[in-house]
């Protein structure tokens, strides 16, 4: 009964077939484990519970589920069963390690889901303990696609003012007031966690001039000097949050060694929140291209 109460949950508020899915669902079946990262509230938990509705479901949010994986772990892998979805497995990256061994003793494919929002501290904990047994999704938000099917108006304005975040389209949320409370209860949180920021202010600037940058090479040397900051400076910033801004490498198009002087990092910005803080922070021009940035694979 109270799995058919999960499905009726999920399916009476926002599901839409995301893009991914059906490759979720085959990788589930060729991996012990499916790993799915993205940003929050990019439809993680949806997803993942709405493709596989008999897997048992944890969500390590929740203090008490917390508490229990972290002081008795393998008590809180036999209680979740043959298999289940573990939501933030960030919270507890010791759980990792059970987990391999569970694997290990079973020695077949589709027993865990997991999920994780913060990247940076989830890329390390998988790369330790699940390489080679675990298959890696990112989700991101919306693509054009996604968001037409939710029956979003096509025109370019609506797009750029709406977004991408399933919960906006969902909900019908004032746009400026929801992405302005997803950068400071999300984003500056895990930034905090970070441990890399201790200006915010400057953070702010940082990111309000990589919203213009959205979809293109990231010049570190430029984003420097626009935030009256020196460029190792910058760097060190975009070092610390830049699995977070979803940036990724581009391809090398000149045979010819780069110069050192011009310090263009190969990497190209693909974060869609940061394109649509224009709504707080008013800054985003014609600079932010949604063809060229926009789309989830």
């Amino acid at each position: 009964m109270s799995k058919l109460k999960t499905i009726l949950a999920i399916y009476a508020g926002y599901w839409y077939k995301r893009e991914i899915t059906s490759c979720l669902v085959t990788l589930f079946q060729q991996y012990p484990f499916v790993t799915v990262t993205g940003p929050r509230q990019s439809g993680k938990t949806t997803l993942c519970r709405a493709a596989f509705p008999d897997l048992e479901y944890a969500n390590l949010e929740a203090p008490d589920q917390r508490d229990f994986a972290e002081s008795d772990p393998r008590g809180f892998l036999a209680q979740l069963g043959e298999g289940a979805v573990i939501d933030e497995i960030q919270h507890v990256p010791e759980l990792l390690s059970y987990l391999q061994v569970l694997a290990d003793e079973k020695g077949r494919n589709s027993l865990f889901v997991l999920t994780g929002s913060e990247q940076f501290r989830l890329s390390d904990a998988i790369g330790q303990s699940l390489a080679g047994r675990t298959a890696l999704l990112c989700l991101l938000p919306f693509s054009l696609a996604e968001r037409q099917r939710t029956g979003a108006s096509n025109a370019v304005d609506e797009i750029l003012y709406s977004g991408f975040y399933p919960r906006i389209h969902d909900q019908e949320l004032d746009p400026r007031q929801a992405l302005g409370d997803y950068l400071e209860t999300y984003v500056e949180r895990d930034v905090r966690r970070l441990g890399a920021i201790r200006n915010f202010s400057n953070f702010r600037r940082f990111t309000r001039l990589c919203a213009g940058r959205v979809g293109q090479l990231v010049n570190l040397s430029s984003l420097g000097a626009d935030s009256r900051r020196l460029p190792h400076d910058s760097a060190r910033v975009a070092h610390g949050v830049g699995n977070e801004l979803h940036h990724f490498p581009a391809p090398t198009i000149s045979h010819q060694p780069p110069k050192a002087s011009g310090q263009v990092a190969q990497a190209l910005l693909l974060r869609r929140w940061v394109g649509q803080l224009s709504h707080r922070y008013r800054t985003c021009g014609a600079d932010c291209n949604p063809s060229s940035a926009w789309s989830t694979f």
